[in-house]
């Protein structure tokens, strides 16, 4: 049995009660295919441009049949059209083409500029589809008869549905906008090294992560990792992780494997027990040119060599398990020393698992084969090259995973800027290279 739904005149000085809690659009909607309707708790709220009482309540029965609990405000003038408005708590706005003292298009216009997200929907006898089609030109979301009102509730559901829509789009492309922003803007000037990124989400917002973080004494944090999953979900988890990652690094610096030890504590803490990440977290000493680093269940980074017409490829393995996976998890650290014209390159599996027309993986040893073709290049070039080289063994097919790519390369120039900075010394052999 529904229960009844409230209808509330113009005169009624209580109307919208303005000392009441605010509430947000939507939020008490909920589609009939999953519920059985509005509640009488949180009624949909529905403020009704209707000079005639019996054609309101007509209205609200017809909703009521269709399970839709709705508070019901019914105007019959601008004064109270707008006094409504301006409180703020309309969900809903259904509204007659012809009154006496109002009209529904001026009521739309006003409508259009103090809340345009809320739809707009005409119940009227008399304005034809003529006048139906013209008022759906002017901004109106829809138009139903009154000689129909069969039609008022899909109509209703399908109006907040499209608005649910629009909002959802909305937040969506704001968190889009702020995750960008969390990334770097530009190359770190990290003394000794050059660095080229990229990233492109699957969807709006995605779950691969890289950064580059200064630490107290000189050294510089280097992080990539991919979390479980794709979309907002991962992208929530991502923050996280970029969060507590950074809010370490404001601290004296620890041993490493301790770091991600207490990183992964506080993942598995603050994160669904779904999600987890893989990542690669080194410590960076431009002084020595040593990275050591903790690499949990991510992409091995390749490190390419030139040794005059030889290439050598070294890969930074994986030795531990993905963060956040299970809380008593131990990582053990690695240590590699750079060298002049090393290049190192750190990726998602977006790159290697890129599949062509029938269904071959890109794959890491087709990634190392072009890294040792490019490896004399910039890490501007070398990231362009691997990516144009994806584009085409990729072509035709959607992207189906986030894709990042971080290139740094052991840079002569640099170097030369960091030793008369006092950043690094030289020795004999080291000074003939540069020279």
């Amino acid at each position: 049995m529904l229960a009844q739904t409230q209808l509330i005149d113009s005169n009624d000085e209580h109307s919208f009660n303005a000392d009441g809690p605010p509430f947000q659009f939507l939020e008490s909607y909920q589609p009939k295919e999953t519920h059985s309707g509005m509640t009488s708790d949180c009624p949909l709220r529905i403020l009704y441009l209707e000079d005639e009482p019996k054609d309101a309540e007509l209205v609200q029965m017809s909703l009521e049949a269709e399970g839709i609990f709705c508070e019901l405000t019914r105007a019959e003038t601008q004064a109270d059209f707008l006094r409504f408005l301006q409180q703020g708590r309309v969900e809903l706005i259904l509204a007659d083409y012809a009154l006496p003292c109002f009209d529904g298009i001026s009521a739309l216009r006003i409508a259009q500029e103090t809340c345009p997200e809320v739809p707009f929907i005409f119940v009227s006898g008399c304005m034809g589809e003529e006048l139906a089609i013209e008022a759906l030109k002017q901004g109106a979301t829809d138009y139903v008869f009154k000689t129909r009102l069969s039609r008022i509730a899909p109509c209703v559901r399908r109006a907040l549905s499209e608005v649910d829509s629009v909002f959802f789009r909305r937040d969506l492309e704001i968190a889009k906008n702020v995750q960008e922003a969390s990334f770097p803007q530009r190359p770190p000037a990290i003394p000794g090294l050059n660095c080229s990124t990229f990233y492109k989400p699957a969807h709006s917002v995605g779950g691969d992560y890289y950064d580059f973080l200064p630490l107290k004494d000189g050294a510089w944090g280097i992080a990539i990792g991919d979390v479980s999953g794709k979309g907002i979900g991962a992208a929530l988890v991502m923050a996280s992780l970029q969060a507590s990652l950074r809010a370490q690094t404001l601290h004296p610096r620890s041993d490493l494997e301790m770091h991600v030890t207490y990183l992964n504590k506080l993942i598995c803490e603050s994160c669904p027990a779904n999600f987890f990440a893989s990542l690669f977290y080194a410590e960076y000493e431009p002084a020595s040119r040593v990275l050591r680093y903790v690499n949990a269940a991510h992409n091995p980074p390749i490190v390419v060599r030139r040794n005059h017409d030889r290439c050598e490829v070294f890969s930074l393995k994986p030795r531990c398990v993905p963060v956040g996976a299970f809380e008593d998890s131990r990582f053990t650290s690695s240590t590699f020393e750079l060298e002049i014209g090393d290049v190192l390159v750190a990726y998602t599996d977006g790159i290697t698992e890129s599949e062509n027309s029938v269904g071959d993986p890109f794959g890491q040893e087709r990634l190392e084969r072009i890294l040792c073709a490019c490896a004399c290049r910039d890490p501007q070039e070398i990231l362009q090259h691997i990516l144009d080289e994806l584009s085409t063994y990729s072509a035709g097919c959607s992207q189906r995973d986030d894709i990042t790519l971080v290139v740094m390369q052991v840079h002569h120039k640099r170097l030369r800027e960091a030793q008369s900075d006092g950043w690094i010394a030289f020795s004999e052999d080291e000074e003939r290279l540069v020279a």
